[in-house]
């Protein structure tokens, strides 16, 4: 069954752009593991810097980062200066970036449910009926996206009770219009993530029309918002035009926060429901909502009542499965202060193209320009999902670091 506008799960596997054949889903959330390339680079990565017991936050960032990052660790450890900035990455605390994302702005969703009642309370009558969707304004987000979801959870299909749901918090929007804060979470995803994925992350939020747009919400039941907001699981985007958009449902493990030497490979990435036996039905076919399952959403009307943002949910993606693996997703610290020194790490951001090392310039009493790990923007493992071909894949110590490393690229004068 499908609505237009609108939205229907299935469970029938979706097709890429142009092909005939259905692509085989990942069978895991966390398909990243299985890449030998993979693993023989995070080996290399603990060789070299000697670094076998890490925060399981730092375990998830790396098995789940781009491979581009991950060789650039191994080929800048020639460098002194990279090699030690590196070595306290890998030793840093990134609880709070993981704070930011789950606790920072969960709470902050529009519910139309309480919207609903209040403007029951003061019509005339006393009228209690909930509005119908004609009534919904396209210049109010909130509305927009629950015409557009025809008012229904897009994950159950349920028509109460329910939130409108950001994919990146408004709350955490506003946070980051202040600089400092907004450069170190950014900095810190430029460590594990590709460039070019960074910026269309960042261009989504900030390049357009902020947070309180259709692009960022979703209709989801309450139940299903709490989970999500726990990062109970996580929704895959597959493949998105202009009036649909295709992405897979996937239950996440849970853990506790601890420490994990660093090749252990991550496990249990098929869960049949919530570590604590949370179960999700189908409203309309009365069947359990499993990992694989392929939800869609439609809209006929893509300037008003336009689909959730590709590249935001691709963010979601990535930031669940690591809060998930790592136990961040229930893990509070005792004094959970808002403060941006808790951020003990250096990222590739903070050693521009212009940074002297001064320890190599003088070994060799010369300039050096030389230009590591180049970004090969024709390598698809190093380019959004969005613009990937289908394929089976992505399925405190507190230390105040100098500024120091680029595990991508830079430049030496």
């Amino acid at each position: 069954m499908s609505y237009s506008p609108g939205h229907q799960t299935t469970t029938e596997p979706c097709q890429k752009t142009g092909s005939s054949s259905p692509p085989t889903s990942p069978i895991t959330a966390f398909p990243e593991v299985s890449d030998p390339k993979r693993a023989a680079l995070v080996s290399q990565i603990l060789e070299i810097y000697e670094v076998t017991s890490v925060d399981s936050i730092t375990w998830a960032l790396v098995w789940l980062a781009d491979l581009s990052a991950l060789e650039a660790m191994v080929e800048m450890s020639s460098i002194t200066y990279a090699k030690q900035m590196i070595q306290k990455n890998l030793r840093a605390d990134f609880y709070p970036l993981l704070k930011d994302w789950l606790l920072k702005f969960r709470n902050q969703t529009s519910n139309r449910d309480d919207e609903r009642e209040a403007e029951s309370e003061s019509t005339a009558g006393g009228n209690t009926s909930s509005p119908s969707l004609a009534q919904y304004s396209y210049n109010d987000p909130v509305g927009a996206t629950l015409k557009r979801d025809q008012d229904k959870c897009i994950v159950t299909k349920a028509g109460e009770p329910n939130d409108t749901a950001h994919i990146f918090g408004r709350a955490l929007g506003i946070r980051h219009q202040q600089k400092d804060a907004h450069d170190i979470m950014w900095d810190i995803l430029k460590i594990f993530w590709s460039p070019e994925r960074i910026k269309s992350w960042h261009d989504t939020i900030f390049g357009g029309s902020g947070t309180e747009t259709p692009k960022n919400l979703l209709t989801l039941n309450k139940t299903v918002h709490a989970l999500w907001g726990k990062a109970r699981f996580a929704l895959r985007p597959i493949q998105s035009t202009a009036t649909e958009l295709k992405m897979e449902f996937y239950w996440l493990p849970g853990r506790e926060r601890n420490k994990v030497n660093l090749c252990e490979k991550p496990t249990d990435g098929k869960p049949a429901a919530s570590p604590l036996n949370c179960r999700l039905l189908d409203c309309e076919y009365f069947d359990m909502i499993v990992s694989g399952r392929l939800i869609t959403l439609t809209t006929s009307d893509p300037e008003n009542m336009p689909l959730p943002s590709f590249e935001l949910l691709e963010m979601q993606w990535f930031l669940n499965r690591v809060a998930a693996m790592s136990g961040a997703a229930d893990f509070i610290e005792p004094d959970e202060e808002d403060d941006d020194e808790l951020y003990g790490v250096t990222s590739r951001a903070l050693l521009s193209e212009e940074t002297v090392v001064p320890e190599l310039s003088q070994s060799v009493g010369r300039v050096i320009s030389r230009r590591l790990s180049p970004v090969d923007t024709n390598r698809q493992e190093n380019l959004p999902l969005l613009q990937r071909p289908r394929q089976e894949s992505p399925g405190k110590q507190r230390e105040t670091l100098s500024p120091g490393v680029s595990p991508s690229r830079y430049t030496l004068r």
